[in-house]
């Protein structure tokens, strides 16, 4: 479906004579003003706070890395777990709970210390599959996500995830928008807009946490 999306929307968009700005999506090689969150920082950011907390063993559990978002945070995680001397373990599913399950059971073969997962949805479903199996998130095993959507700060435990900004990107992308509106700056940027690790229930939080 992603990737079908994405084939088609340069197509789309050489008809379309209006300003157009893409939100937290990039196409390659195609010169489109977009503003996307920072999926590689975001990513970098959490998996080096994990190791730094003495954790080695973790997993990554992604969506399609046709979709820019998801690869963003994949190539994140990767650079952080290399640069730190530890192998990248990942494995690809679709947003759906059989898949998920399919694929945590993979996951769990390899003994994780910490499943990151590349959205909020698929870190809820890998929390409820969790329960089901009777291991304890996060005593057993520590799950984050990505997004921050309203459900990760009511579940049950609430969920660790890295934040992204979705008022200001929209902000941004209002002000890009107006900018090509009145033949200003016309030429195409990209802009990225930083997340934040919001740490809930389902990280143990750092003794050996770095400042």
């Amino acid at each position: 479906m992603l990737t079908l999306l994405i084939s088609i929307i340069p197509e789309y968009f050489k008809d379309v004579n209006i300003p157009v700005v893409l939100l937290d999506n990039y196409i390659p090689g195609k010169n489109y003003n977009c503003i996307t969150s920072n999926g590689f920082d975001g990513s970098y950011f959490v998996i080096s706070k994990m190791i730094k907390r003495g954790y080695k063993k973790i997993v990554h559990l992604h969506g399609s890395l046709s979709y820019y978002g998801f690869k963003t945070r994949y190539d994140g995680y990767k650079s952080a777990m290399r640069e730190n001397g530890l192998m990248p373990e990942t494995f690809e599913c679709d947003e759906t709970e059989e898949s998920i399950k399919y694929a945590l059971n993979l996951v769990l073969s390899k003994n994780p210390e910490v499943i990151f997962a590349s959205n909020d949805p698929v870190a809820l479903i890998v929390i409820k599959l969790l329960k089901n199996m009777k291991i304890k998130v996060p005593e057993d095993i520590q799950v984050i996500g990505f997004d921050d959507i309203i459900k990760s700060s009511i579940s049950n435990p609430k969920l660790s995830t890295v934040k992204i900004f979705k008022y200001e990107m929209g902000n941004n992308a209002a002000l890009r928008i107006t900018e090509l509106i009145n033949g200003i700056n016309i030429h195409p940027v990209m802009s990225s807009v930083f997340t934040e690790f919001v740490e809930r229930e389902t990280t143990k939080g750092g003794k050996k946490d770095e400042k």
